[in-house]
């Protein structure tokens, strides 16, 4: 009887989800190129999709639009399975990518006429806003558009069709500074009005503040899954400058202090890096060493990637 009920909870658990990925496996041939993957979204979140090129990051994208077939496992968007039901999963989700071709010989104007006809949800006068503010020029035929304006074209008949959930791959590729700050606000007033964005990007500058989990990927497999808000706090590194040099037996006591993972050391200067609570740590320095002072900094998401992928950006 528990076990029934806990299964029905877990379904209706899942129908809620903006995207729920589970065991998806995505072969070329005999290469893997997405193994095994196991993720869900929450309403209301930012999700960065981080990895080295050929983590798989793509592919995922493409395999939750339908574009590329899984070889096992399944997903599903706000409860509808993207195989078995795609076209209700994909009615909730739009892709905002380069890979993603236009209407060469249409202008913007016809584009969001094809969206019209396409969409049942179509919100045209969304399309022409966010069109306004990227300053797309609406009668010229898309392949008349610069790199800039073609992913500026994209996004606004992204946000005409009123998904639930936005997929985006490398999407400012092509913008430029302001117009890339403009992306960046669109995104987080779409997720404050409860949407759902997964973002896969390699400038990370862009994502540090609006990011609400971190996803990191090489080679098609998951090696993290965090809330940046945990990563924030249990992510740290101690400066921590000393009266005087620290005795070897000192500074190997302090390499050995539990949640301590790497140190650097220079004179009387010493860098802790720190997985977990710093509160009681930084209290038990400065009771039992010689203690200047300790400043505590958190990770930067550039210095937690790189940590993660062992160095490799």
């Amino acid at each position: 009887m528990t076990q029934s009920f806990l299964s029905s909870a877990a379904v209706q658990a899942q129908q809620h989800l903006p995207l729920s990925i589970q065991g998806l496996t995505v072969r070329d041939r005999n290469q893997v190129i997405i193994e095994d993957l196991w993720l869900d979204l929450q309403s209301g979140q930012t999700t960065a999709l981080l990895g080295p090129n050929g983590a798989g990051k793509s592919t995922l994208m493409h395999a939750l639009m339908g574009l590329v077939p899984l070889s096992s496992g399944s997903a599903s968007i706000l409860g509808h399975d993207i195989t078995t039901s795609g076209v209700q999963a994909r009615n909730h989700t739009m892709l905002i990518s380069d890979s993603i071709g236009l209407l060469e010989d249409f202008t913007a104007l016809e584009h969001f006429e094809y969206g019209q006809d396409m969409r049942s949800a179509w919100d045209q006068n969304q399309a022409l806003e966010v069109a306004k503010q990227f300053g797309l020029p609406l009668n010229q035929p898309a392949r008349r558009l610069s790199k800039g304006q073609r992913m500026a074209l994209r996004t606004a008949f992204a946000f005409g069709a009123q998904p639930e959930l936005l997929l985006l791959d490398e999407p400012t590729n092509g913008l430029d500074p302001e117009n890339r700050s403009r992306f960046l606000s669109l995104m987080v007033d779409f997720v404050a009005t409860g949407g759902t964005v997964l973002i896969a990007t390699h400038v990370l500058s862009e994502i540090e503040t609006i990011a609400d989990r971190l996803v990191i990927m090489k080679r098609g497999t998951l090696l993290m899954n965090a809330e940046m808000e945990e990563l924030r706090q249990h992510r740290n590194l101690l400066h921590v400058n000393f009266d005087r040099e620290l005795t070897d037996a000192e500074t190997t006591r302090l390499r050995n202090v539990p949640g301590v993972y790497r140190m650097g050391t220079r004179g009387r200067s010493l860098t802790l890096h720190v997985r977990g609570e710093v509160t009681l740590l930084t209290q038990m320095i400065e009771q039992e060493f010689p203690v200047q002072n300790i400043h505590i900094q958190p990770l930067t998401l550039e210095q937690v990637y790189v940590e993660t992928m062992g160095g490799q950006l």
